[in-house]
């Protein structure tokens, strides 16, 4: 079962390698960082120490790697540079699946070769700079040592025992680097292991030389046991525990189906051979739908990581059940649609492009703020103004910036358009500013709030005679001449709507003594699309001159109604 292979046997490996890199090369610099990326371009950039000890719910190594990667040159500390390793290492596990089964005499080695090199959830994540295609082919190679380990046979010579210690040290390495590359590794080794005890079922002597590597796995681990249980006890909808379900789903699933691959002597009548390609073509089909119908579904990058396991498994058994290369040649064509939204349509938050657009128009008294304060690491990777950006969090942060925001400065907002609660700050800033300029880009807006000069807005300064209100009618941040309360007792009837093309507003309004001597205030809000009304009563200020002051996004009236 595994003599050697001739030179003509590597031809196709080698090729379907090279294929698929060159696929994963396409457009690799054209689209930004989007934020995870970043956050690993700018924690590769940190000291090791702070590497090895930040509170990240990721294991290490791979960050680790890009660190000593960017270092070296310039090339590889680029947008396309920190791709790279991404990309050679999904390539590099299409060439040595397509190796597996031809060293292993299973039939399908081509469609394994095609289906690698045309997988677009394979693509996606091998442009990306995160760890799922690296511990993905390194998932792959401890699946392969398992996999050739089947096929030796029970009893050889010495020879053969080198090639089982050899087998074994690769898994061990293999497994042990995936566990520090990424959590769901542990998922993934659970079912490659269950598959190869239940379906193998090992000798005595291999079953020794299982528990020895996997014990060696386990010792090499315990140094990351601490930060693995601190991942699990953290709370929150990103934290590992809330993902947990969806690491088994995935990771189980399709590991324990993928392990299927180690199982060299197919032993399953004829009559199910229809059954075993009609359930790969449909573990194919749904990849290519999931790829198509949710873009943002967070599941894929979870079956991205036993993704090479599982396209070995599935050709192989499109080829050992003998489907038409009609069928085959349909089956791959479905899924390139896919493989076209990869590559040139489904966009990255385009940080660049804010970038671009702050790096020309931003002045050197202009504020430029970023909701929320993890978003800096993208634009400041793209962005290099006099003053750096300021990270906010939520309303309180603009409350605490005081005296950055005052003045006659213009600000800047950039937001991500995906953000929760609130999903946007610019009502707090368009309670003060007057909104100049609103651009969106994937998953991203930027706004641009211009200062405005408080002045009289009224069409009718004069006192209240009888019944007749003293009427004001303004937009946005405006203070009224004065005028007099009489009795100090007056009623105050308010009116705001935002203005047309928004769906909310920030308003604050006040009644303040020209002398300084009183101030209060009216009322606070954010006004929803149909707008918000009210009546009431200011019994504590004395009679005196007053000024109507209005920090607002909206459209107002405001009417004084003597007692």
């Amino acid at each position: 079962m595994l003599g050697r292979l001739g030179a003509r046997a590597w031809w196709l490996p080698l090729v379907a390698g090279l294929a698929a890199l060159a696929l994963r090369l396409v457009r690799l610099d054209e689209r930004s960082l989007w934020l995870d990326e970043a956050f690993t371009a700018w924690l590769a950039a940190q000291p090791v120490a702070t590497i090895l000890t930040y509170p990240d719910y990721h294991p290490p190594l791979y960050t680790l790697f890009l660190h000593f990667w960017a270092r070296l040159g310039p090339w590889a500390a680029s947008d396309a540079g920190l791709r790279l390793p991404s990309a050679l290492a999904s390539a590099a596990g299409v060439g040595l699946s397509t190796w597996l089964v031809r060293r292993l005499r299973l039939p399908g080695a081509r469609l394994v070769a095609i289906l690698g090199i045309t997988c677009s959830l394979s693509v996606w994540y091998a442009q990306e700079a995160r760890m799922y295609a690296l511990p993905g082919f390194v998932l792959l190679a401890a699946a392969a040592a398992l996999a050739l380990l089947a096929a030796l046979p029970a009893h050889g010579a010495a020879g053969l025992r080198r090639t089982e210690f050899l087998l074994w040290t690769g898994y061990a390495i293999a497994m042990t680097l995936a566990l520090y590359l990424h959590y769901d590794a542990l998922v993934v080794g659970v079912g490659l292991n269950l598959t190869y005890l239940v379906l193998v079922r090992p000798d005595e002597r291999r079953l020794i030389g299982w528990a020895v590597a996997n014990f060696v796995v386990v010792v090499l681990y315990v140094p990351h046991l601490p930060a693995l249980v601190e991942a699990l006890s953290q709370g929150g909808p990103t934290s590992l525990t809330s993902r947990l379900p969806r690491f088994i789903a995935a990771g189980a699933a399709l590991a324990i189906a993928a392990g299927l691959m180690s199982v060299v002597a197919w032993r399953v009548p004829r009559l199910r051979r229809p059954l075993v390609a009609a359930g790969a073509a449909a573990f194919l089909l749904a990849l290519d739908v999931l790829d198509l119908s949710l873009a943002r579904l967070d599941l894929k990058r979870h079956v991205a990581l036993a993704l090479p396991i599982a396209l070995t498994f599935a050709g192989v058994a499109l080829g050992w059940a003998r489907i038409p290369w009609q069928a085959a040649a349909l089956l791959v064509a479905a899924g390139l649609p896919s493989l076209y939204l990869a590559l040139f349509v489904h966009p990255k938050e385009e940080w660049r492009a804010v970038a671009e657009v702050l790096q020309s128009e931003v002045q050197a008294s202009d504020v430029v703020l970023v909701y929320r304060s993890f978003a800096t690491r993208p634009l400041t990777r793209y962005y290099h103004g006099e003053r750096p950006p300021i990270g906010v969090d939520g309303p309180a942060g603009l409350k605490g910036l005081g005296a950055a925001l005052e003045g006659n400065r213009r600000v800047w907002l950039v937001e991500l358009t995906y953000m929760q609660d609130p999903p946007t700050l610019a009502p707090y800033l368009q309670g003060r500013r007057r909104l100049a300029r609103a651009e969106a880009f994937t998953d991203l807006m930027l706004r641009r709030f211009d200062p405005v000069q408080f002045g009289g807005s009224t069409p009718d300064a004069r006192e209240p005679t009888g019944n007749e209100p003293l009427t004001f009618i303004g937009s946005g941040d405006q203070r009224s001449p004065p005028f007099t309360l009489r009795s100090g007792d007056e009623r105050i009837r308010w009116q705001a709507r935002p203005n047309p093309g928004h769906s909310s507003c920030y308003y604050e309004s006040w009644l303040e003594a020209t002398g300084g001597a009183s101030r209060q205030r009216i009322a606070a809000f954010n006004a929803a699309r149909d707008g918000r009304s009210g009546e009431l009563r200011l019994p504590s200020l004395a009679p005196g001159e007053y000024r109507l002051s209005v920090e607002s996004g909206c459209d107002w009236s405001m009417a004084i109604l003597p007692q």
